[in-house]
C-alpha cells in the first residue's frame, strides 16, 4: 500500500514539474557573417601609446555582428567571421609586415625588438574574404628609461639643409636605447639660439616623430633638436645635434637666401650667459621652501632657459646640465651691464606653491628692510636682495 501511495505522488509531482517548464527554444543559427557587410573590428590590447615589456605580446580584436538579420543589430552569435588577419609593422617608417591571420580574435606576435615603436590593426575574413580594416593603434616594447640612461636621440628627416614642401611637416628621430622615455620634447625656431620655440612641443608619449600644430612660415629656415624627458621637472637627458630645413611649400617660388662674405660671422651667439653675483642654491620651484636641488656659486656661470609668469625667477641649466630655478636677483646677465628682456623667454610651468605653515610662516616685510647682508637676506623666504636699491626687500 505505502509503495503505491509513493508511486501516485511521484506521478503527481512529475505532471506538476513538467507541466511548469517550457522546452529549450531551438537555438540561433550560427553562419558566417556575409562578406559583403562585414565592418572593421574594435581593437583591444595592446593599448595606444602604451609602453609593454612583452616581447612577445598577444594582441587581441573583437568583433561585433550587426549584419544578421540585416539590416537589424544582432547579438554577436548571430553572425560570426571565420577569421581575423593581423596587421604588424615597425616603426618608424613602418614598411615590414610581420602581421598574421589567426581562428580567433587573439594573435601572439614572433619576438619584437626591446625599443622599437610598433603599428597594429586587424580586418575581419569571413568565407575567405577578408572585410575592411580597424584604424592603427601604436605601442612600444621595452621599460621606462630612468633619467641616467637618457641619452641624446639619433635625428632622421628632415635632413641637415633639407628644403621640405609642406607647412607642417614631420619631423622623426632615433631611440638608441631599449627603453623609453616618458615623451621628448622638441625644439623648433627660426634662431639657431632657440630664444623662442613656439613651434616646439612635446611628442605623443615615447613617439619618435614630432608635426608642429600651426603652419610653419613659407620660405623661412627653421632650426631643430630634441631631447628625452621622464615624468618629473627637470628630469630630461642631452639635446640632440642641431639641424636646419627651409620650407619651401610644393607649387611655390622662394627667394635663394643670401650667403654672406666667409669673413662675417653668420650664426647668431648663443643663449646668453648669467654669472652668479653670491652663493645661491638653485630649486625645484620658484620658491624658498627646503627644495633645493642644486647650487649656483658665486660667479658661476648658467644658461637662462625660461622664466616664471613675473620674471622674478629663472629657470637655468647650470654647468653641470642640471636644470632649475634660482631667483633673478642673485644673478647678472652678460656681459655687464645687459638688459634682460623677458618677452624672450617662455614662460616655464612649475608646481603651485604651498601655503605657508604657522610654524614656517615668513618675517614680517618690515624686518627685511633691517637686513645689510645681502645672503642674510636671500636666505630669508619673504626677502630678496634689490640690487638697484642696495637693501633687502619684502617679496
Amino acid at each position: 500500500m505505502k509503495i503505491k501511495t509513493l508511486l501516485v505522488f511521484f506521478g503527481i509531482c512529475m505532471v506538476i514539474f513538467l507541466g511548469g517548464c517550457d522546452m529549450p527554444s531551438d537555438p540561433l543559427p550560427l553562419i558566417h557573417c556575409p562578406p559583403g557587410e562585414l565592418v572593421a573590428p574594435q581593437l583591444g590590447t595592446p593599448y595606444s601609446w602604451s609602453t609593454i615589456d612583452d616581447t612577445t605580446p598577444t594582441l587581441i580584436a573583437s568583433y561585433t555582428a550587426i549584419t544578421y538579420p540585416y539590416p537589424a543589430p544582432s547579438l554577436a552569435y548571430d553572425c560570426f567571421v571565420q577569421k581575423y588577419h593581423f596587421y604588424l609593422s615597425t616603426g618608424p617608417d613602418f614598411t615590414d609586415e610581420i602581421g598574421g591571420v589567426s581562428n580567433s580574435g587573439f594573435w601572439t606576435s614572433a619576438p619584437l625588438q626591446p625599443g622599437e615603436m610598433y603599428r597594429w590593426a586587424a580586418a575581419a575574413i569571413s568565407e575567405d574574404i577578408e572585410g575592411p580594416m580597424s584604424s592603427y593603434s601604436y605601442f612600444f616594447i621595452g621599460p621606462d628609461c630612468a633619467v641616467s640612461e637618457m641619452v641624446a636621440p639619433i635625428l632622421l628627416e628632415p635632413a641637415d639643409d633639407a628644403v621640405v614642401g609642406e607647412l607642417h611637416p614631420t619631423l622623426t628621430w632615433e631611440n638608441p636605447l631599449e627603453c623609453h622615455p616618458t615623451h621628448y620634447w622638441v625644439d623648433l625656431s627660426t634662431n639657431p639660439s632657440f630664444p623662442n620655440v613656439a613651434n616646439g612641443g612635446q611628442s605623443p608619449g615615447p613617439a619618435t616623430y614630432y608635426q608642429p600644430s600651426s603652419a610653419l612660415v613659407n620660405c623661412e629656415t627653421y632650426y631643430w633638436r630634441v631631447k628625452a624627458r621622464g615624468d618629473g621637472m627637470g628630469e630630461s637627458g642631452p639635446f640632440s645635434e642641431m639641424r636646419s630645413f627651409r620650407v619651401q611649400e610644393t607649387g611655390t617660388f622662394c627667394l635663394a637666401p643670401i650667403e654672406m662674405p666667409e669673413l662675417i660671422e653668420t650664426v647668431p651667439p648663443g643663449p646668453p650667459e648669467f654669472r652668479g653675483l653670491m652663493n645661491a642654491n638653485c630649486r625645484s620651484n620658484p620658491w624658498v621652501l627646503n627644495n633645493e636641488v642644486g647650487f649656483l656659486p658665486e660667479g658661476g656661470i648658467a644658461i637662462l632657459l625660461g622664466l616664471n609668469q613675473d620674471a622674478s625667477w629663472g629657470f637655468f641649466k647650470l654647468m653641470n646640465d642640471r636644470e632649475c630655478w634660482v631667483i633673478m636677483s642673485a644673478v647678472e646677465q652678460q656681459p655687464p651691464g645687459s638688459t634682460l628682456d623677458p618677452s624672450l623667454y617662455p614662460v616655464i610651468a612649475h608646481d603651485s606653491q604651498p601655503e605657508p605653515t604657522e610654524e614656517s610662516a615668513p618675517p614680517p616685510a618690515s624686518s627685511c628692510s633691517q637686513i645689510t647682508d645681502p645672503r642674510k637676506c636671500e636666505a630669508e623666504s619673504a626677502c630678496y636682495w634689490n640690487k638697484d636699491a642696495n637693501a633687502c626687500k619684502a617679496k
